[in-house]
Parts: structure tokens; sequence; C-alpha cells
């Protein structure tokens, strides 16, 4: 409850939330409220992917590499790095075995 003792930004804060927090409130739990929220996130799904199709464009026609580019090639590494482990391990075991 805004008293004398506050802050004038404080009495300021609650008398907007009184203002608009009862309209925000029903406008929030209405079917409209609802209706609009779903237009709203799927309206950003569709800017996001937007944005992600034009940079995809701009960085494959400036020769760079995308996050995805990266992420295969890091695959491969991981992969390539595991063959060798067994192959040093293998050739270490068939050491052992003709020293033996």
């Amino acid at each position: 409850m805004a008293g004398p003792g506050q802050p004038p930004w404080m009495r300021a804060v609650l008398r907007a939330e009184r203002t608009i927090g009862e309209p925000l409130t029903k406008a929030a739990n209405s079917r409209e409220g609802a209706v609009v929220l779903m237009v709203a996130a799927r309206a950003g799904q569709l800017a996001r992917g937007a944005v992600h199709g034009a940079r995809s464009r701009v960085v494959h026609t400036l020769s760079l590499p995308s996050h995805r580019d990266v992420q295969l090639l890091d695959a491969k590494v991981d992969r390539l790095r595991r063959t060798v482990e067994e192959l040093s391990a293998a050739q270490r075991e068939q050491d052992r075995e003709d020293g033996a």
C-alpha cells in the first residue's frame, strides 16, 4: 500500500499497477488473450526462421562456415580421434605380442 513514507517512484509504480493491472489480468485470462499470445508466438517463430535463413545465406555467400558446419566437422574430428586411439591401442597390443 502506498503510504506517505514511501518514495515517489514506489507510489507511481503502485498507481500504474492499479491502473493497468486489472485490465491486463482480464485480458491474459480471456480466450482472446490466449489467441493473441499464440499469434505473437507464431510471429516470433516466423521472424526467427527468416533471420536464420538470411544469416545462413550471408554466411555461405561469404564462404564462411556456419555453426552447423562447425558442429559436423567437430563430430568428424571426434570420430577420427577415437579411431586413431583404437588403432594405437591395437598397435601397442600387437607390439607387446611380438616382443613377448
